[in-house]
């Protein structure tokens, strides 16, 4: 599922981090948070690529929830840098906010997001400094729509 219009914004909750979690209907999700936090990604202009790309198998339809996502130097600051380190080792879902304002769940805790965060330093002097955050899961489900 690829949002071409874009994502205004994108939140990364880790697991350990959710009170509930529960499919509500085939395509919908509610879930709510143990902890009153929001960590929404300082995205770079375009800088959110966020999918799930189904892949048929002879048991079945798997989902790839992948996203890889350009975050503005100026909003990443110490703290978010040391949360977002621990993308290797800790678990997490994506709530990524379309331009249409539909909230989209990529992964979920059985299957949480794993991967890499780095500073990207630019190979030229006009190339800007950004941070990337790659992230991915293979799911049984494709992304869910936030019921609020």
């Amino acid at each position: 599922m690829n949002n071409l219009g874009g994502y205004k914004s994108v939140e990364l909750v880790f697991i350990d981090e959710l009170s509930y979690f529960a499919v509500t209907s085939p395509s919908g999700v509610y879930l709510r948070k143990s902890k009153d936090t929001q960590r929404l990604l300082p995205l770079r202009q375009s800088g959110a690529s966020v999918d799930a790309t189904p892949k048929n198998e002879s048991s079945g339809t798997l989902y790839t929830h992948k996203a890889i996502i350009s975050l503005l130097s100026a909003g990443v600051d110490k703290r978010l840098i040391a949360e977002l380190e621990q993308v290797a080792a800790r678990g997490s879902i994506l709530i990524a906010t379309t331009n249409n304002n539909e909230k989209r769940i990529f992964s979920n805790p059985n299957y949480p997001l794993f991967g890499t965060f780095a500073e990207i330093p630019g190979e030229k002097p006009s190339d800007f400094r950004h941070y990337e955050l790659s992230i991915s899961a293979t799911c049984i489900h494709p992304a869910l729509t936030l019921t609020e």
